[in-house]
């Protein structure tokens, strides 16, 4: 059985953190070429074990290799850093990844819909909601649910 025994800090490319050292070896030896799904998953394994820092350091690491996040990597991302509550990092991503050109699918607008309102910022989460809907997006009902229970939490004493 393959297990992660420790991690290896590391240092490289304005990426400083700490990545499992079986990893560390394997890039060492060039074998593991990271793609985005490669940082995907391990900016999502940041997030979980709460080195936000590090994440958010593989994530500029991307543009640096000279790749382009995809959705799914900012949705990720997005997440990490509302669960953080870096409010106004996640909402850096959400712009930075239109003015790319990556369009916020379904899951994206779920984010931050959830993400604004779980902090409080409900009003804001209702301006974005209006403009998905003058912008076309396929509102779902999840999406309603959303802006409900933010209504209600916000209406709690």
């Amino acid at each position: 059985m393959f297990t992660i025994s420790d991690t290896f800090p590391v240092s490289f490319n304005n990426f400083t953190g700490v990545i499992p050292k079986e990893i560390w070896y394997l890039k060492e030896l060039e074998v593991l070429i990271l793609g985005r799904n490669n940082f995907e998953v391990l900016i999502n394994a940041y997030y979980k074990t709460k080195k936000v820092e590090a994440a958010m350091n593989l994530f500029r690491e991307i543009r640096h290799k000279g790749l382009t996040p995809n959705v799914v990597v900012c949705n990720t991302v997005m997440q990490g850093l509302f669960s953080a509550e870096s409010y106004l990092s996640a909402r850096e991503v959400f712009d930075e990844m239109q003015a790319a050109g990556i369009k916020p699918n379904f899951h994206t607008y779920c984010i931050m819909l959830d993400g604004l309102c779980k902090i409080g910022k409900v009003h804001e989460a209702m301006q974005l909601f209006h403009s998905m809907e003058a912008d076309g997006v396929d509102l779902h009902i999840s999406m309603y649910n959303i802006i409900l229970d933010g209504l209600f939490q916000q209406s709690l004493p």
